[in-house]
């Protein structure tokens, strides 16, 4: 089997990328190097490099001045502006980015995958519990940007509840990630609204991760992708958790699976859902690392 060589640079690697890039990369033999930029990192065959910034570019070029193919995972542009020059580059093979870009979405050599989890957040994960064994209706846990006010103002009447607020990204006030975990396992719906760039947000993944339903907006200005931006991360799915345009419309489509008694079977249609798009996922990686050979 050949192996491949997966260099890890960036400062937030550690925190929010290894679990699950590795969860990602588990159908590949892969050997992984979590480096700082400062390092003295040997040139390697078949590599994939996974960056949050543009830290590891340095390490790209070599690649290119060497003529060495090469992938590369991109965990971070939310805004969508990190410069992706190198896919003009013949030695690139492949970029695998979680935060939708429109203007890549034809690119052969690019595809999406979703953000995923705070590291090691999985091991706490149950998504079996059934909807009549968790505690609460709904559950957010973030800062209030955006418009995440609004979106507790609206889902208050729906109890019992929870909420932990925060002032900011990676906050240390946060909850431990096992909290966090534990908070998701006991909700039956998780608010997700979107970041302070991107409609896109941990939240989703990490409550399909423990079997809750997320609530989402359908898109966040200025972009806006049809039918939805979940519709790009998801394609060619029909989306089984609460996607719309307000907060008021997600409100009452909540209402109405509980008043239609429906929330343990789209509970299960998420669970299914989520654990067919990861195997999807890997199985791209898998393709797509076959043409570093």
């Amino acid at each position: 089997m050949t192996r491949f060589n997966v260099i890890c640079t960036g400062s937030g690697i550690h925190k929010w990328g290894k679990s699950w890039i590795e969860h990602m990369l588990s159908h590949l033999d892969c050997k992984f190097h979590y480096l700082n930029p400062s390092d003295d990192i040997p040139l390697l065959e078949k590599c994939i490099v996974v960056t949050n910034t543009t830290e590891s570019y340095f390490y790209i070029r070599r690649l290119q001045q060497a003529k060495l193919k090469y992938g590369v995972i991109l965990l971070s542009d939310e805004c969508l502006t990190t410069s992706l020059a190198f896919l003009n580059n013949p030695e690139c093979v492949f970029l695998a980015r979680n935060y939708l870009h429109p203007g890549c979405c034809r690119n052969f050599k690019v595809f999406h995958f979703g953000l995923g989890y705070k590291n090691e957040f999985e091991k706490y994960a149950n998504p079996r519990r059934t909807a009549s064994n968790r505690e609460f209706l709904w559950s957010f846990s973030g800062s209030l940007k955006v418009d995440r006010k609004r979106a507790l103002e609206v889902f208050s009447e729906f109890e019992p509840n929870f909420t932990h607020l925060v002032e900011k990204f990676d906050d240390p006030e946060y909850l431990t990630t096992q909290k966090y975990a534990q908070t998701l396992n006991d909700s039956i719906f998780v608010l997700a609204p979107g970041g302070g760039a991107s409609n896109d947000s941990f939240r989703i993944y990490e409550a399909l991760e423990c079997g809750a339903i997320p609530v989402v907006m359908r898109n966040l200005p200025p972009l806006v992708v049809t039918p939805s931006y979940w519709h790009g991360i998801f394609p060619g799915s029909d989306l089984p958790f609460v996607v719309a345009d307000t907060w008021e419309e997600a409100a009452e489509q909540v209402r109405a699976l509980i008043d239609s008694d429906q929330v343990e079977s789209v509970r299960r249609e998420c669970m299914d859902f989520w654990r067919s798009w990861k195997k999807s996922w890997r199985l791209e990686f898998e393709k797509r690392a076959a043409g570093l050979i």
